[in-house]
């Protein structure tokens, strides 16, 4: 069985700021490559660029299957429902200000670029990109609820995973909730609205429950596996590039998704192996990452409506517009850290720095 996670597992860390600074990239190239997004640029592509497709298939999940192992490392810690009271303080205010601030900041600038008030990539999507918030805790207070009412089953649980994930039952699990959301992402495509998507759920649900119930005993059975990872990893990046998504969707989505799945394993893998250690950088990151990226998209859209009438070259274009997001959101997030309205990106008072512990202490959001 699983131990319980009760010590920090830093590589984990390391992930979620490395999967959240790849998303903000991401993000950059959407006014070059959605032809209906907020505040298009001038030099428009057919098609995105190879770091964006390769980042989209796993960031994501991986979020998400960090997100479980915390959760499980907070359970394990302090208990289910301080765990729940815990995650409730810290993503509950980041959903109203992106309900209440950030949505329409964006609403705003679809406005100003005469695309009407909800002219965004995925105008129904109320929370725009911080839809995922809402995902997260869903998935916080249903598996909360479970340990809290159902115990044996928790264990029971707890069991069936150390079993399908023995050698590499680890991977097979992986790329098998992929491909069920891949296959489902096809059937019913993505809403990224919390009551409908399917897909989402499948995908993001089952690997934020594989997070939690693969406890302890999760990453040294995927460190085992790297090596497998990454054979399987190359293997499947011919088949995903191969394959010719128009005439053979559901075969390039389950390409795509044992792509993802054995990067995350990959990841995983050689992430323990290499960096399992805690630094000063990291509770430097670790910190702002996540406010960053609430904070970022609006920062894109401002910044590209300011650079749009410049007629600046795509290089230099680009560059200001990756470079200005990530040193504008910094901004922000530390002048709202410095401010009694840090709760509003999920941060709680910073200790004293006399007093300041080490980065085990420095809790994701």
């Amino acid at each position: 069985m699983p131990t319980t996670m009760t010590e920090r597992v830093y590589f984990l860390d390391w992930l979620r700021v490395g999967a959240l600074g790849l998303l903000i990239l991401y993000h950059t190239e959407l006014p070059y490559v959605i032809d209906h997004w907020v505040a298009r640029s001038v030099h428009q592509v057919d098609r995105p660029s190879w770091l964006s497709q390769f980042i989209s298939e796993w960031q994501m999940a991986l979020l998400f299957l960090v997100a479980g192992a915390a959760l499980r490392f907070s359970v394990g810690k302090d208990g289910a429902m301080p765990a729940l009271q815990a995650r409730l303080k810290r993503i509950g205010p980041p959903i109203l200000f992106g309900l209440l601030v950030l949505a329409p900041l964006q609403a705003l600038g679809a406005h100003a670029a005469g695309l009407g008030l909800f002219g965004l990539a995925e105008g129904h999507r109320i929370l725009q990109h911080v839809w995922f918030l809402p995902f997260l805790l869903l998935y916080v207070a249903l598996v909360v609820a479970l340990v809290l009412t159902a115990p044996r089953l928790s264990v029971r649980l707890d069991a069936l995973v150390e079993r399908v994930t023995r050698g590499p039952g680890a991977l097979f699990v992986l790329a098998a909730i992929l491909c069920a959301g891949a296959v489902l992402g096809v059937v019913a495509p993505r809403t990224y609205a919390i009551w409908d998507d399917l897909a989402g759920h499948c995908k993001y649900g089952g690997l934020f429950a594989l997070g939690f119930w693969g406890g302890a005993g999760l990453w040294p059975r995927l460190q085992a596996q790297r090596r497998t990872a990454l054979a399987l990893l190359a293997l499947a990046s011919v088949g995903w590039l191969a394959i010719d998504a128009g005439a053979h969707q559901t075969t390039h989505a389950l390409a795509g998704a044992v792509f993802g799945a054995m990067t995350i394993g990959v990841l995983c893998g050689y992430g323990r192996t290499l960096f399992n250690r805690p630094s000063s950088a990291l509770r430097t990151l670790n910190r702002g990452v996540m406010p960053v990226y609430l904070l970022h998209q609006p920062v894109i859209v401002g910044l590209m409506l300011a650079l749009a009438p410049l007629q600046l070259s795509e290089p230099v274009e680009r560059t200001a517009l990756t470079l200005g997001t990530v040193a504008l959101s910094w901004a922000i997030y530390r002048a709202l850290d410095a401010s009694r309205l840090r709760m509003l990106i999920g941060l709680s008072p910073p200790p004293p720095r006399r007093d300041r512990p080490a980065i085990d202490s420095a809790a994701p959001a």
